[in-house]
């Protein structure tokens, strides 16, 4: 993936605005699962057969997983979509020169995965730490490890949420009717009887010529 940086952020929001329109992006990174990169170079192709590429992106409403496409660098398809009150967070932060890395528990996953950040994504990397709650501080040396709780695993037995591939913005909701107090007064068909006349009936003079 040689693109530029910025021409994938770009796609990236584009993406975003189409899936849903009413989001806006705050920050997104390029992420590669599995183990550690050394180990996957050394495995030559079969390293990159085990590993997935992930754009990481943090908006009002949610924290998307996109999947990358490896030869043009464009985002493809949402394949998780969580929203922000109920993303679990981050934990193990390592911020390295070359590689950092992080971990989060993915939807239908029972624990934690391992997500690798080049170099060149680390400045957007220690932004999303701190949108996400997490503080991403310089290394002294070559390596800092933040330590984090890690976050609950689902208790075993229950059924996993399904992974939404897109996302909707909220409802939002009708403003209530003002009641009336009385229904309206109807009027009076051909049908209805003439109203009734309270007091005497006026009589003629029976005096008058």
């Amino acid at each position: 993936m040689a693109m530029r940086k910025a021409t994938m952020k770009q796609q990236l929001a584009e993406a975003v605005a189409q899936a849903n329109p009413g989001d806006r992006v705050l920050g997104t990174i390029v992420a590669v699962t599995g183990p550690s990169p050394y180990l996957i170079g050394l495995l030559g192709l079969f390293g990159q057969l085990i590993i997935k590429y992930y754009f990481v992106t943090v908006t009002d409403q949610a924290v998307l997983f996109h999947r990358v496409n490896r030869y043009t660098g464009r985002p493809k398809e949402i394949v998780h979509a969580v929203p922000r009150g109920q993303f679990p967070g981050v934990s193990d932060v390592r911020l390295n020169p070359l590689w950092s890395s992080f971990r989060t528990v993915l939807p239908g996953d029972p624990s934690p995965t391992r997500l690798n950040v080049g170099r060149q994504w680390r400045p957007e990397l220690e932004q999303l730490h701190q949108l996400l709650g997490a503080a991403a501080q310089q290394p002294p040396a070559q390596q800092t490890h933040v330590p984090a709780p890690a976050a609950p695993a689902a208790p075993a037995g229950l059924p996993q949420q399904p992974a939404a591939p897109r996302y909707a913005p909220p409802q939002q909701q009708a403003p209530a009717q003002p009641q009336q107090p009385y229904p309206p007064q109807q009027q009076p068909g051909p049908w209805a009887p003439a109203p009734q006349q309270y007091g005497r009936p006026q009589q003629g003079n029976p005096y008058a010529d």
